[in-house]
């Protein structure tokens, strides 16, 4: 059975993701309603970190997310968006058994970016 995290670095987690969801609130160049739907749901993973599941999860989950809102906000190429998606989504699938819940919510995100075309 894995140790809980260390409270220090999940909560430095969920400050990235704070940063990252305001990030999102702040990207003009998306719907006001995508933002606000986009920047919930990484506040929701913020959330949803299980402090039972192994750090580096929590870490490569939490790190992945904020880099796909930066690369959102700051309105990077195509591929550089395409690449940190595809890095979220194999977070996702290595952290699927021991983070459901926040492998569930990354799982939204990626359906809505799908939904929204990008």
């Amino acid at each position: 059975m894995s140790q809980p995290a260390d409270p220090e670095p999940l909560a430095s987690l969920r400050a990235d993701l704070i940063e990252s969801a305001r990030l999102l609130r702040d990207a003009h160049h998306l719907d006001p309603e995508e933002r606000a739907r986009l920047a919930e749901l990484i506040d929701e993973l913020g959330r949803a970190l299980d402090p039972s599941a192994p750090p580096e999860t929590a870490a490569h989950l939490a790190s992945s997310a904020s880099a796909l809102a930066r690369a959102l906000h700051d309105r990077r190429d195509e591929g550089l968006l395409s690449a940190t998606r595809a890095r979220l989504d194999e977070a996702a699938v290595r952290a699927e058994s021991e983070a459901p819940f926040a492998t569930q919510v990354v799982r939204r995100f990626l359906d809505l970016l799908a939904q929204l075309g990008i």
